[in-house]
């Protein structure tokens, strides 16, 4: 069971995509290879909803009735905020945590800060990147 205190809330929106089958079970696979104490969930945007365990989906529209991705997001706040998470991730479908002890190193580092997200200095970006965001507290 986890503990309410500590809890972390993983969330991430899955639009229509031919590429949702290997995103889905990467994302899966590296979240639970490499972060303890988190349930993870999804909102389904018109994505097929056959490819996810239905335990991870908290909201399903079918494409006829797509809504704003800004509207999953709004939708994984929400929840988190009804069951009382601590931390709350929100990832891109095609981004993955892949790193070990990313989770504890991440947490030390926000005793001090509310949100983090990723820069992307790969293509030298010097702004976060709403690919990966943190943010705790309320």
């Amino acid at each position: 069971m986890l503990k309410s205190e500590s809890r972390l809330l993983i969330g991430s929106v899955y639009c229509e995509s031919i590429n949702n089958n290997l995103w889905y079970k990467l994302q899966k696979n590296f979240i639970k290879k490499n972060t303890e104490n988190f349930k993870f969930v999804i909102y389904a945007n018109g994505a097929d909803l056959s490819l996810f365990d239905q335990d991870d989906v908290i909201e399903h529209h079918p494409q006829k009735q797509k809504f704003g991705h800004c509207d999953g997001l709004n939708f994984i706040v929400q929840f988190a905020q009804q069951n009382k998470f601590k931390n709350l991730l929100i990832l891109d479908s095609d981004c993955f945590p892949i790193m070990e002890n990313w989770q504890q190193k991440l947490e030390k580092e926000m005793m001090s800060f509310s949100v983090a997200s990723v820069v992307r200095t790969e293509f030298l970006d010097t702004f976060a990147h709403p690919c990966a965001c943190i943010v705790t507290g309320k």
